[in-house]
């Protein structure tokens, strides 16, 4: 799954996975995990929640643990159980991570008028491609769309949604709301149990689950694209 992770370079706030951990220390993943269990269960901690402030845990679509994220906090905790020269390569590793995000959230000033006038070119430029793909992806939608009725139900959105919005968008023709729209996906298969799309719709393109983090709590958001709106509704009036 393609995700975008946006972590708070706060010291205490920057997580790190069990993979990185397990590639700074040589050990193979699934010790890692193992030893962040057997950390949780002397702390008398009952496992990692998905909205814990200090740590998380991704589960795949089996439902078995992917990774745990553990702040800076925790991950010092595991690592002191280590061996010096792998403690030092994980700590070592998190005070990079943490430098590395600062600098790339520190915006970096035009030192001269050239350089001024080249960041507003460029931004100029990047509204400009915008521009010209949300047209393109419109035209592309309008070409390939079956009939009107089709092409009046997204002629609205030329951009990806959320499912709340596009289930608005659709209303009218499919007859249900929201909730039934999850219903429909789960039973078809086209979405988890958890309202994630199957990862085959994601590489086809239709939809984008994007991970955020705020406030330490991992966040999954689903958006449908331009194609996935148009294969979609087709989808739900051939099988509804």
């Amino acid at each position: 799954m393609n995700t975008i992770t946006t972590i708070n370079t706060n010291t205490n706030n920057v997580m790190m996975s069990s993979v990185e951990i397990a590639h700074h220390t040589g050990k193979s993943h699934s010790h890692v995990l193992r030893d962040i269990k057997d950390m949780f269960k002397a702390l008398e901690i009952d496992g990692p929640e998905l909205d814990h402030t200090e740590y998380q845990q991704i589960l795949d679509q089996r439902g078995y643990t992917k990774e745990i994220f553990l702040n800076y906090r925790f991950t010092e905790c595991l690592v002191t159980g280590y061996s010096p020269k792998l403690r030092l390569a994980v700590l070592d590793a998190l005070k990079a991570k943490i430098a590395q995000l600062e600098q790339q959230n520190t915006p970096k000033l035009p030192l001269t008028y050239l350089e001024a006038l080249e960041q507003l070119v460029a931004k100029e430029k990047e509204t400009l491609l915008l521009t010209q793909q949300v047209q393109e992806a419109q035209l592309q939608i309008e070409q390939q769309t079956p009939d009107v009725q089709f092409a009046q139900a997204i002629k609205a959105s030329s951009t990806n949604l959320t499912m709340s919005e596009y289930a608005k968008v659709i209303s009218k023709e499919v007859g249900f709301g929201r909730n039934t729209l999850y219903s429909f996906l789960r039973e078809k298969k086209v979405f988890t149990s958890k309202n994630i799309p199957m990862q085959a719709y994601i590489n086809k393109g239709y939809f984008v689950v994007v991970e955020s983090i705020h406030n330490n709590v991992i966040n999954l958001t689903v958006t449908i694209t331009p194609l996935g709106q148009q294969r979609l509704l087709t989808f739900i009036q051939k099988h509804k």
